[in-house]
């Protein structure tokens, strides 16, 4: 007897049947099999399928040759990768289970590299879990020293799943020793206050203007598919989870040439999130490149779109860059733009670089008493009770300078 959660999504309407990807068009029956190929090594029999996408493909809104055009070498936004496209080889995996530990294995394994004038996508597929090993070593032939591994949090789960099978079949493998670059750590380090979520499909949704067909299922019930499979011995019953990882690792190249021109400082790019350029400027403060964060800073800041609360932080960002630079005057001019959206952060600082730096006790005397005005709206909390009492201090010490003098 089938699955339950497989009938429900049968009543539900989702179809299973192999799908032209090129085109999106979505097969209205089943398809009883995957055009695939059998082979055999050392290990045993292995089965997988390929296709090639031409120079001209078009993903979402992103064209493959423009990221061969682009230039073969490839950056990242913190300059930790420089790479070139033909070094790439582009990986998501579908498994058992979501724990790396537990015997949970990748039953497949989607594969992408750019090759000649075509991207082509390799998927292994396990059709028995006894064809692991061949498949395991398979994959290991197609990694060289060179290899740049692509993937899409592919540090915490995909690869760290590979790893332990090569160790539990006792295999040696390179799949751990490579470069790897995890396009999740750049989409949330550069799409943070952008999107809410920062999952692959919310990106190529929202990034690159990709709406899967009907043929894509969720990637957490891929399990319960190939559960269904070994059960029956229909190829019907994957079909979806095929569609499914092949889009994600065409997903990952067009992911890529927006990452890249992001890190090449693509202007157009750049100005049309309205939040990128903040996040930017993050990044380099933490990289204590004050020269590009300030850079980056000032560009968020001149953008009409950008909200009230996001002037705050660049502002009060900038005004402690500045601080630290010890360029006082500087500093203060920023940070009083801050103070001027109510923002009582700014207004401590303030009160602090006028009372010590700038020697202005009266100008920190006010902005003492704006802060605590401003606090008195604040709804109570441990952290108001702290800087009004901090405030307070400050303000009565300020006083006492004052009359001293």
């Amino acid at each position: 007897m089938k699955d339950e959660k497989y009938l429900k999504l049968r009543s539900l309407g989702f179809y299973f049947g192999d799908s032209n990807l090129r085109t999106g068009k979505q097969s209205q029956k089943n398809n009883s099999s995957i055009k695939g190929t059998d082979d055999y090594n050392s290990l045993g029999s292995y089965f997988f399928t390929e296709e090639a996408y031409t120079i001209d493909y078009t993903h979402g809104n992103v064209q493959f040759i423009e990221l061969i055009r682009s230039g073969k070498t490839l950056k990242t936004p913190d300059d930790k990768f420089n790479f070139n496209l033909d070094q790439c080889l582009f990986i998501d995996t579908e498994t058992t289970g979501l724990s790396v530990t537990g015997g949970t294995f990748a039953f497949m394994v989607g594969l992408g590299w750019f090759e000649e004038n075509h991207f082509k996508v390799k998927q292994f597929f396990l059709k028995d879990p006894d064809q692991e090993q061949a498949m395991l070593l398979e994959l290991d032939k197609l990694l060289k020293e060179n290899t740049v591994l692509v993937s899409y949090n592919g540090i915490t789960f995909d690869i760290p799943i590979l790893k332990a099978r090569y160790r539990y079949h006792r295999l040696p493998g390179k799949i751990g020793k490579l470069e790897h670059v995890d396009l999740l750590k750049y989409a949330r380090m550069v799409f943070r206050y952008q999107f809410e979520d920062r999952s692959l499909k919310s990106i190529e949704k929202k990034v690159i203007g990709l709406v899967r067909s009907g043929q894509e299922i969720p990637g957490y019930l891929a399990p319960v598919f190939y559960q269904n499979y070994l059960k029956t011995g229909e190829f019907s019953e994957v079909a979806g989870v095929f569609y499914h990882n092949k889009i994600d690792v065409v997903s990952l190249a067009a992911i890529l040439k927006i990452i890249n021109e992001i890190s090449c400082q693509n202007q157009e790019l750049l100005s049309k999130y309205e939040t990128v350029y903040f996040s930017l400027g993050k990044h380099y403060y933490r990289l204590k490149n004050n020269l590009k964060a300030i850079e980056h800073y000032s560009s968020a800041s001149s953008d009409p779109r950008i909200t009230d609360e996001l002037k705050i932080k660049i502002y009060l960002a900038l005004g402690k860059i500045y601080k630290q630079e010890k360029n006082f005057l500087m500093s203060a001019e920023l940070l009083e733009k801050a103070a001027n959206l109510n923002s009582s952060s700014a207004c401590i600082e303030l009160a602090k670089i006028h009372e010590h730096q700038l020697k202005d006790l009266l100008s920190a005397k006010l902005f003492c008493i704006k802060a605590l005005d401003i606090l008195s709206s604040y709804p109570d909390s441990f952290s108001k009770k702290a800087n009004i009492k901090d405030i307070q201090k400050r303000l009565h010490r300020i006083n006492g300078k004052t009359h001293n003098g």
